[in-house]
């Protein structure tokens, strides 16, 4: 059943912080002996606000009640994240006068609701908070307003995230985006942890000064697994019950063919998209990533069975999305996060995708809200707050202070947050998401079953059909 969590609003004083916002180009760069982080900073306090009265306004959004989205959801306790919230609400009511209401309903009956609305005319809901393959479905409906082209709001701002808008408009419109006033986008990125006892026990060298050396590459990781798997119950095969040097699920594959700077789709000039999934290189770094899931070192099984082998000190590194820290942070050992290996040192950006198709989310506007105006000041308000509220308390607070055990580590986020990409492929699950399936299933959990130019071929005309009919889709409202 939907519920309506009003939101009460109470005095508390959050210090502002920054966003760290790198995304002109697909990653962060690295100069060999140098401290890589991103250089972008920016805190929501360095520009004017405007003066508004909004008599009173609600801003009702439609989010999904899932656990993910617990840090958008205030629980009235004394959490960082919740006193952010409040904090943020507050300052909003006081200085615009202005509410914040969050609808909230079941991850299976998001897209049903938010099209109920739509389709009844009603004032229930005046924004989206959801699921990036719903707020994608939603856009291709004609359903959500082009962000771009709202005057009240301004993408190019450090508190709405460029890598999102770079890579998820179409034709230069923005049906879809995120930003500072959530953190399930951030929570779905994916990255490496490692445990420095296990790292130390194994005489490895320091994967930090790699990422800062430009040494992080795939065969540099590869090496730093090998040897490191045992047989610990002598029972002549490898399972969950013994150890290695890297464990993950089979997303895995789908992750590290990013970052190795490949795409399965990119923009054409008119900003258009198209299938970039096959190339030469392209198939040199599955054929690595095929010898990579092969090799005894690398044990890949549902999380489920991996997060107790790390969380035991069983394995050195293992590739998990920033969700997990509450995991890691539990764990007796101490550990580290990295961002995820180039592919080799000529690879100029680190590139790190984020899940924002299912376990991140992205926002929109429908395109029936009564007064888009007053919607879309309300929503750029509300973001730019964030900056300097949950934004802080999540990457500062949270993901720093509580869950990053060293000042590498911080380096390394603000390096993994910097460097996101959010694929157009998997946000639409074109095909069934076959190719997302094709290095999840073949590339990393059945790697002897690789046949990438036999997939493409296969895949290429209904892939390229169905990219063509979702950009017709587009252009028809677009230009009509």
């Amino acid at each position: 059943m939907k519920k309506i969590i009003s939101i009460v609003l109470a005095s508390v004083i959050v210090s502002s912080g920054v966003l760290f916002s790198a995304c002109e180009d697909k990653g962060v760069k690295t100069e060999p002996g140098t401290k890589a982080t991103t250089d972008n900073v920016t805190t929501a306090e360095e520009e004017k606000w405007p003066d508004r009265d909004c008599d009173g306004a609600k801003l009702k959004i439609l989010v999904r009640d899932d656990q993910l989205y617990d840090f958008e959801i205030i629980k009235d306790s004394d959490d960082p994240i919740d006193i952010a919230l409040d904090t943020r609400n507050n300052w909003l009511e006081d200085k615009y006068k202005f509410s914040i209401e969050y609808h909230d309903v079941p991850r299976a009956d998001y897209i049903t609701n938010a099209r109920t609305f739509i389709q009844s005319g009603s004032d229930e809901y005046n924004f989206f908070i959801g699921p990036g393959a719903n707020l994608s479905t939603l856009a291709q409906e004609g359903s959500l307003l082009d962000l771009a082209s709202l005057s009240n709001i301004d993408l190019s701002k450090p508190w709405w995230d460029k890598c999102a808008t770079r890579d998820l408009s179409i034709a230069n419109r923005v049906f879809m985006t995120t930003g500072a006033l959530q953190t399930c986008d951030i929570g779905g990125t994916y990255n490496i942890f490692f445990n420095k006892v296990a790292l130390e026990e194994n005489n490895l060298e320091n994967p930090y000064e790699l990422v800062y050396n430009n040494k992080w590459t795939l065969d540099k990781f590869w090496s730093m697994c090998k040897g490191v798997q045992k047989d610990l119950n002598d029972d002549g095969k490898l399972t969950e019950t013994d150890q290695f040097g890297y464990v993950c699920e089979n997303y895995d594959g789908y992750a590290m063919f990013f970052a190795s700077g490949e795409t399965i789709v990119g923009k054409d000039d008119k900003d258009l998209i198209t299938l970039t999934v096959y190339n030469d290189r392209a198939s040199e770094v599955v054929s690595k990533l095929n010898e990579f899931y092969t090799d005894e070192c690398t044990f890949v099984n549902s999380a489920a069975i991996i997060k107790p082998i790390i969380a035991d000190g069983r394995a050195v590194f293992c590739g998990t999305i920033l969700a997990a820290l509450p995991t890691y942070r539990a764990m007796e050992d101490d550990f580290g996060i990295l961002p995820l290996p180039k592919y080799e040192d000529t690879q100029e950006n680190y590139v790190t995708p984020v899940s924002s198709g299912m376990t991140g989310s992205l926002v929109g506007i429908p395109n029936n809200v009564e007064n888009p105006e007053l919607t879309s000041f309300m929503v750029e308000m509300m973001t730019r707050k964030s900056l300097d509220t949950l934004r802080v308390a999540y990457y500062d607070v949270v993901a720093k202070n509580q869950s990053m055990r060293d000042e590498d580590s911080v380096k390394m986020l603000d390096i993994i947050i910097g460097s996101r990409v959010f694929d157009p492929y998997f946000i639409n699950t074109w095909v069934d998401n076959t190719w997302y399936y094709f290095f999840a299933w073949h590339v990393a959990e059945m790697p002897n079953n690789v046949q990438f130019s036999s997939q493409y071929d296969k895949q290429k005309d209904a892939t390229e059909k169905a990219i063509q009919n979702t950009i017709d889709t587009y252009m028809s409202y677009i230009e009509g």
